[in-house]
């Protein structure tokens, strides 16, 4: 490799010659391609699971809260349901989010028994 080399790069779009700590072209002023996701194969989409662990965090605690307390309950469990259906959409894992679905689901028809049982029991 040539001393020009290891010193300098050049500009995805213009061709002209930069720096190697340059993130914009001095040119034609576009990005020199390390800040900018590759577009190239499709939309980008994230690659963490950033929405399947608050779903499945609250569909467990609905259901833990939905037997004693029901409205609090059916509180935690429709913002469970949103993130898991986000996460089911966007995230690289959707079978966690499949399951924080359904465990707010399960936490919302456990809600609504404890509160037809409470009403009865008073």
């Amino acid at each position: 490799m040539t001393d020009d080399k290891k010193r300098h790069k050049y500009c995805p779009e213009c061709g002209t010659r930069l720096d190697i700590g340059d993130k914009f072209c001095s040119d034609c002023g576009a990005p020199t391609g390390s800040q900018r996701p590759n577009m190239e194969h499709g939309s980008f989409r994230p690659t963490s699971n950033s929405n399947a662990s608050p779903g499945i965090t609250l569909g467990v605690l609905s259901i833990l809260a939905g037997w004693f307390i029901p409205l609090l309950g059916l509180i935690l469990a429709i913002p469970g349901a949103v993130y898991s259906e986000r996460a089911i959409k966007y995230d690289e894992n959707p079978g966690l989010g499949l399951t924080g679905g359904a465990l707010s689901i399960i936490g919302a028809v456990i809600s609504i028994i404890a509160w037809v049982y409470w009403a009865g029991a008073l």
